[in-house]
């Protein structure tokens, strides 16, 4: 590795794991630590999807599952102002918001764009979700490919 990936991964698993710490701390202080989806949804009156990103962020480890599921600063923050309603202690709150701040500086410092930083980070995941990466990768590029070419192939 070079110095350039090694400080990406180094900055990007800083950052994602201060988030995923305070985004923990923030579920597990909600009245019955709503840790499942569906818990979650209805413990905050929140959509299904962000519930299901949220829990999955916070209790999966591999990095193509952290960089799926990761939630856009929005939906974060629709996230935070309904922990805050539901009871979140504020200082949660506030180290959630500085988190997601972070992360969105290793962002445009590293990547530029959220895409991009998804895309990186899921490049430092095992052999077994490279490879579930590739074939993701490749479909979406057979599905570009053909609506612009206006051509397909079956093989």
């Amino acid at each position: 590795m070079n110095s350039v990936q090694d400080g990406f991964r180094q900055d990007a698993g800083n950052a994602l794991e201060r988030l995923r710490g305070a985004l923990e701390r923030i579920i597990l202080s909600l009245p019955g630590s709503p840790h499942r989806p569906v818990a979650l949804e209805r413990a905050l009156t929140i959509d299904r999807v962000l519930a299901w990103r949220i829990t999955t962020f916070v209790f999966k480890t591999e990095p193509s599952v952290l960089a799926r599921s990761l939630p856009g600063s929005q939906a974060l923050q629709k996230f935070l102002h309904a922990a805050m309603d539901a009871g979140a202690a504020s200082a949660d709150i506030a180290a959630a918001d500085s988190a997601l701040t972070e992360l969105e500086s290793v962002v445009q410092r590293h990547c530029g764009s959220r895409k991009r930083f998804e895309q990186m980070l899921a490049t430092l995941t095992s052999a077994t979700e490279s490879i579930d990466l590739l074939f993701e990768t490749r479909r979406v590029a057979f599905e570009a490919n053909a609506a612009l070419w206006g051509a397909s192939a079956d093989v």
